[in-house]
């Protein structure tokens, strides 16, 4: 299930889709501050249901500790 990630700017938007895009993610902007990730890979036999939302949010805090104003939301994209 594709992932919407919601961040506090535009600016802080713009940031976090270039550093996914660095990293190979399907991801577009979906609107100045909300972009979505979409899995590009099979499910893994016997991984559980949450596992790319564990991985985007692991790596969204990553990025986010160099990025200190930041806020974001991570949520389930219809």
């Amino acid at each position: 299930m594709p992932l919407r990630i919601k961040l506090s700017s535009s600016a802080r938007a713009t940031d976090l889709l270039a550093f996914l895009q660095g990293l190979g993610a399907d991801v577009h902007r979906d609107t100045a501050t909300a972009i979505t990730v979409r899995r590009r890979h099979a499910v893994v036999p016997g991984e559980p249901p949450t596992q790319d939302r564990t991985e985007i949010e692991f790596v969204v805090r990553a990025w986010a500790s160099d990025h200190p104003d930041a806020q974001y939301e991570v949520e389930e994209a219809a």
